[in-house]
């Protein structure tokens, strides 16, 4: 330690030998340092501010690993991953004149696992913790900015609860209790200072955390102070199955299962430290941690709940109250759900009725529009309010917090709300639900079922082969129609084309056989197919509108089911031929050989009629996905010559030749992904999905809605909102870089759904575009035909363009074909 006035050490150790030699004094200082060394050696070492200096806190600890702190699926991966990249990339930043420092907030309730998250992260970078309080009395503002300069190499500081320090400059006089207003000599200006100023120091990770994020000053918060936050908050379902079986490593999956479940029925507002300390109670009694649960829970929850206030509190205990109190000679039942005190409901919410609704679709003219009818609503409503429509109603919401907080809230068996329409024609012909349709435990079983062989990129891969021998004939087809061309060079109606294509290639991986859908003739039974999707999609609308009473006077319903009969005849079809093969080969005792179709028929337990409803579902849902997109992609980069030119670049460095690209080299063009990435965003292929919350009540932006409420999820209307995507009307597949800038919130666009739930069939998508978007880029520069003019998207429950779009595609001089 020294004087911090003079700068001369307090106290001094002076060696003394007999001799010449003062080899000896370098041996002792060489030899106590190795044994300093190998102390810390595989352990973590705590510093904290001494002075002007760091000290080592305690003696060195045990490296904690990163898999003993369970967080939600993703979170810890994608903070691990940040970090990482940013270590290894340091010459990124100097060679872009980027101050090389990295800054990171954990935000969400106390004994949550920030704190420890952080410890373990050291601990798998081998890095040390530069522990620093912002409200201790003697830092000043140089004293801090001198500590960030002298913190050890490769260590991370740690700058816990901030908010105890400052706070926002925006809250009330009411709202900002002096025991938060800054408490020593450090001022808000030094400490943004430090953090991002002139003198600021290089080469460093900062960790922030707080309790409440909406105490501190965005400013301190802003890209370049806090490069990435990350909510960490209270146990999820996944998480409590992954902290039983790491208590209970013997146990199997189900009774994790069971114990979540049943955690959760007690409260749903768990902390992690409440979860660990009740495995403590229990350490060799999973059945005793299970089975005593909700005695536990309901015990902590009130000391739990003490730091949110009295009205809090006073929730909790209502809510307790209420789900113990049994009614007599009701066969033991919990009462319904009791509004809690304290906490806003959908009451309070602005309301959009149907007259509204019916106003705006048909006077205002949104019907076929109602993806910009969300960012309208939105403008007028803000982020959260109802939507009524006669007896029902919905809770629209607008925002990627509410989103995000949705989803974390979901149902252990999501389910995506009233589908009665796809359900009725299936019950009324005998067809087994598929992944779009079946709901609870039935759909949760049939998803473990169909997520083989198709979700995993490990399986997706398999189809590489299936996906280019369809691209080919592609191509074939667009230098087919280039020649019958006026000018040579033009592609009438693509978007027609890639319907085609689209769902040639999922026909191909789901019958494993191909259906003629790229050729010149396309066989008659195959175009009855491709009209009965555009009839049964065309007529969704108004059967969904329209009382039933009605399906007995107008057209609509019987063209809908005529749809659906076209469909189910050609995929029923096509199945059976399927399954009499199999037969055969099974009754000559030959192995049965085969991709998608082969495997739910010969290694699954599911029914004909199960099959027949899955793979039609499947299919609906794949076509439209790719072949939208894609098209929107052509369109945008056609607009955008300088991201076409840099697409073709990125192409041509990889694909040499006439190569044919693998799904290898796909995983080498970042670019590629992002050019996908960034047209799902602005073209979202389903602008609005929803959930029914079937299973608890939940608290949503702090208001109080009952089980079974239908929340819509305004997917465009987020995907376009200017604070998560700034200039959100401009096409930049570069904001998805990962090149040590800030990334948008992955809740800011999820085109293929979030958790258990999400798209089945997003891998075999993302590989189908992949590699035909490569193909194309490669062989033409592709320019939109200037008669279309400007294109503007259409709903029709997803995306399409609004006319009839032609692109001219001009074959690249370099390639030969």
């Amino acid at each position: 330690m020294v004087d911090l006035h003079t700068g001369t050490p307090w106290e001094s150790v002076t060696f003394t030998a007999f001799g010449r030699d003062r080899q000896i004094f370098f041996n002792i200082l060489q030899e106590a340092r190795e044994l300093a060394l190998k102390q810390e050696e595989g352990r973590t070492v705590m510093y904290t501010a001494m002075g002007a200096e760091w000290r080592p806190f305690g003696f060195p600890r045990r490296r904690r690993p990163l898999s003993s702190v369970v967080l939600e699926n993703g979170v810890a991966e994608r903070i691990v991953d940040d970090v990482k990249e940013f270590i290894s990339n340091p010459k990124w930043y100097t060679d872009r004149g980027i101050p090389y420092r990295r800054g990171y907030l954990l935000y969400g309730p106390p004994g949550c696992g920030k704190s420890s998250f952080i410890t373990a992260l050291a601990g798998e970078l081998g890095y040390s913790i530069c522990l620093m309080s912002l409200s201790d009395r003697s830092l000043s503002d140089d004293r801090l900015n001198h500590l960030l300069s002298v913190a050890p190499q490769q260590s991370i500081i740690l700058l816990e609860d901030v908010d105890a320090a400052f706070v926002s400059r925006e809250l009330l006089p009411t709202e900002n209790p002096m025991a938060y207003q800054g408490m020593g000599r450090l001022t808000f200006s030094g400490l943004l200072n430090a953090l991002d100023g002139v003198a600021s120091s290089e080469a460093r990770i900062v960790f922030m955390t707080t309790n409440f994020i909406d105490r501190l000053d965005p400013a301190l918060i802003r890209p370049g102070r806090v490069d990435l936050k990350q909510y960490v908050g209270h146990c999820t379902h996944y998480q409590l199955t992954q902290m039983f079986r790491r208590f209970y490593p013997k146990e199997s999956a189900a009774e994790a299962e069971t114990f979540a479940a049943c955690a959760l029925a007690a409260h749903t507002h768990l902390s992690a430290a409440q979860v660990q300390g009740h495995f403590m109670l229990y350490k060799t009694d999973p059945a005793g941690a299970i089975g005593n649960v909700s005695v536990t829970v309901l015990m902590a929850g009130p000391l739990a709940l003490c730091s949110a206030g009295k009205p809090a509190l006073r929730v909790f205990l209502r809510s307790t109250t209420t789900s113990l109190d049994l009614k007599k000679g009701t066969g033991g039942n919990t009462t319904s759900s009791v509004q809690p005190v304290g906490i806003r409901t959908e009451a309070d919410l602005p309301v959009v009725t149907l007259p509204k609704v019916l106003f705006r679709l048909v006077i205002l003219g949104y019907y076929n529009r109602m993806h910009e009818l969300q960012l309208y609503e939105k403008q007028r409503y803000g982020p959260i309010y109802k939507v009524k429509g006669g007896d029902k109603h919905s809770i629209a919401l607008n925002s990627v917090e509410l989103l995000e907080e949705l989803m974390r809230k979901d149902d252990k068996f999501p389910s995506r709300g009233d589908m009665a329409l796809w359900t009725e024609y299936r019950n009324l012909h005998g067809f087994g639900y598929g992944p779009v349709t079946e709901e609870r435990e039935k759909w949760y079983k049939l998803r473990s079922v169909l997520n083989k062989r198709m979700l995993h990129p490990k399986d997706s891969v398999k189809y590489e082969n299936v996906v280019n021998e369809v691209v080919t004939d592609f191509i074939k087809r667009i230098y087919h129609l280039r020649k019958m061309s006026p000018t040579g060079d033009l592609v009438p109606n693509v978007s027609n084309e890639l319907y085609r294509f689209s769902l040639e290639g999922i026909s191909r991986i789901l019958f494993e056989t191909r259906i003629g859908c790229l050729e010149n003739e396309i066989p008659a039974e195959t175009q009855n197919f491709i009209n009965s999707i555009g009839q049964m999609f065309t007529y969704t609308m108004a059967v969904s509108v329209l009382p039933k009473w009605t399906r007995n006077y107008l057209p609509f319903w019987g063209r809908y089911i005529s749809g659906w009969d076209g469909i189910f005849k050609f995929a029923c079809k096509l199945i059976d031929r399927k399954l009499e093969d199999i037969q055969k080969r099974l009754d000559a005792d030959q192995e049965v050989k085969g991709e998608y179709l082969s495997y739910l028929l010969a290694n699954t337990n599911m029914s004909k009629k199960d099959v027949y409803g899955s793979v039609a579902e499947l299919l609906l849902a794949g076509v439209d996905t790719t072949s939208n997109t894609m098209m929107w992609a052509l369109y945008l980069l056609s607009h955008d010559q300088k991201a076409q030119d840099t697409l073709y670049q990125e192409v041509n460095s990889i694909i040499t030749g006439d190569n044919i690209p693998t799904a290898e080299d796909i995983n080498r063009m970042p670019y590629l992904k992002a050019v996908i990435k960034e047209t799902l965003r602005m073209f979202p292929v389903v602008p609005m999905n929803a959930r029914l919350l079937s299973e608890n009540d939940v608290v949503i932006g702090g208001h109080f809605f009952p089980k079974k409420t239908t929340f819509l999820m305004h997917h465009y209307a987020i995907s376009h909102d200017e604070k998560i995507f700034p200039e959100p009307h401009i096409f930049k597949p570069e904001r998805w870089f990962r090149d040590g800038r800030e990334r948008p919130s992955p809740f800011g666009s999820i085109p293929f759904g979030f958790g258990v739930r999400g798209c089945v069939g997003k891998r075999i998508a993302e590989l189908e575009m992949h590699l035909a978007l490569a193909r194309m880029i490669k062989l033409f520069e592709v320019k939109l035909d200037p008669n279309v003019g400007e294109v503007k998207a259409l709903s029709r429950i997803v995306l399409v363009a609004d006319k009839t779009v032609n692109f001219h595609f001009l074959e690249r001089k370099q390639i030969t074909t």
